[in-house]
């Protein structure tokens, strides 16, 4: 999760990853279990080249933690920004385009922040402020979301698709950290 900020203004972050569990099961529950155990063991960085980590994606992960910073995952204490890094476990296995990863890093600060998209478009450009948009779904604002779940997963899907590779890959990283969350 989020830890806030070193003075270099990297972030404090803890990396969930397989590349630090012995025994690798197929058991989805028990390779939850020996992950668990080895965060527990010791903080493991979020990024394995920090020192090569595009400042870019620094400024992103800072402002997604700030726009995120008194969420938490429905029905924990989990604080949100652990999904935007298990986001970015994804999505950096898909690509390595920097505005692409960025955008995977703010994906949710509209649909679920006060952020707006010109804010994304002034901080980082026109490119990932219209992956955001193309991405966000309409929350239909003033209609409980349990009431219009069903039809924005059916938006999705049929958005989906047509939409261009990039907004496949935030959606993918998004549905896949939602999924790994549920099995958790």
């Amino acid at each position: 999760g989020y830890g806030g900020m070193k003075e270099n203004k990297i972030p404090i972050c803890v990396y969930e990853g397989e590349d630090f569990v012995e025994n690798v099961t197929e058991n989805p529950k028990e390779l939850w279990i020996s992950k668990d155990t080895a965060i527990k063991v010791g903080e493991i960085p979020l990024f394995p080249l920090v020192n090569g980590l595009d400042e870019r994606l620094a400024k992103a992960y800072a402002f997604s933690a700030n726009a995120h910073r008194k969420q938490y995952r429905k029905g924990t204490q989990i604080p949100y920004f652990a999904h935007i890094i298990m986001a970015m476990n994804y999505a950096v296995e898909l690509t390595d385009d920097m505005e692409l990863l960025t955008a995977v890093i703010l994906h949710d600060t509209v649909e679920d922040t006060e952020v707006t998209l010109e804010d994304i478009e002034r901080e980082f450009g026109k490119t990932v402020a219209t992956y955001i948009n193309a991405e966000s779904e309409d929350k239909r604002p003033g209609i409980p979301a349990s009431d219009t779940w069903e039809i924005r997963k059916q938006e999705t899907i049929q958005h989906l698709q047509t939409a261009q590779y990039p907004i496949k890959v935030i959606v993918l990283a998004d549905k896949a950290a939602n999924a790994e969350s549920l099995l958790k």
